[in-house]
Formats: structure tokens, C-alpha cells, sequence
């Protein structure tokens, strides 16, 4: 017996549904300046963001060259710890997710 739930407008499996609502979340996005603000309401100061920046140049091209900054990108990058503050990937999805609504 297995429990059809209806997720967006079809009835699929638990299972199915946790990974169209995983990746619904990876795909949230916002800009990288609304992203930069995020790191600082977590306790960052603008120079600890910079000089982590200038020692990740893979994360700082994402934040430079890119429209949007999404979900899924940043937890690649996670966990890591700036400045004394850890960030994890259940954090950013958390605040992506309050930002999209």
C-alpha cells in the first residue's frame, strides 16, 4: 500500500514528493546583494564576507557574475565557517525559504 499525496496538482509517492520539494528549494533564488545582507543578519561584517571572498574564488564568481544567487548552488559550498559562524545548508534553505514568502 503506498500513500499517493497530492503535490501540485498530480498524486505522487512520499518519496517523490520529498525530491520535487527538494528541488523546488534548491531552486529558490535571490540576489547577491539580498545574499550578502543574509551573511550579515547572520553576525557578519562586510570585511569578514570580502576577505572570505578573496580566499574562495569559485564562491566569489558565483556572487560577481550572477544574476541570482540560488539555494541549491550554495549548500555545494556548505557547511562553512566564517568569522567565528558556522552556516549549514539546513540554515540557507530555512532563509531562502522565508524569502520567498
Amino acid at each position: 500500500d503506498i500513500n499517493y499525496q497530492m503535490y501540485d496538482g498530480e498524486y505522487l509517492t512520499p518519496e517523490e514528493v520529498a525530491e520535487r520539494e527538494q528541488e523546488r528549494i534548491n531552486n529558490l533564488s535571490m540576489t547577491p546583494l539580498d545574499f550578502i545582507k543574509v551573511l550579515q543578519s547572520l553576525g557578519l561584517s562586510l570585511e569578514q564576507i570580502n576577505a572570505f571572498l578573496d580566499e574562495n574564488i569559485e564562491i566569489k564568481t558565483q556572487l560577481l557574475y550572477c544574476n541570482h544567487v540560488y539555494c541549491g548552488v550554495v549548500k555545494q559550498f556548505l557547511p562553512i565557517e566564517i568569522g567565528g559562524i558556522e552556516i549549514t545548508a539546513e540554515m540557507i534553505e530555512q532563509i531562502f525559504q522565508e524569502m520567498e514568502g
